[in-house]
């Protein structure tokens, strides 16, 4: 059984092959790029992820609901 089993999946791994095989054009986009620029890249990213929790937390006192017996 475990023979059938291989020979099935030596059948599709052709198949299976060619359908990862994207070709040149899907080539990731930061190979041809420089170290600057990598590095630049992620700190562009880091601080996007990074500064909507940090503004919640900083602003965190003036978004609390008031109490009813609370001055401004």
């Amino acid at each position: 059984m475990n023979r059938a089993i291989l020979s099935l999946f030596r059948q599709q791994s052709p198949l299976l092959r060619r359908a990862l095989h994207k070709g040149v054009e899907s080539t990731p986009p930061l190979r041809y790029t420089s170290n600057a620029e990598c590095v630049a890249l992620y700190l562009l990213i880091a601080v996007t992820f990074l500064s909507y929790p940090s503004y919640v937390l900083v602003n965190l006192d003036k978004m609390r609901p008031r109490g009813s017996g609370s001055a401004v």
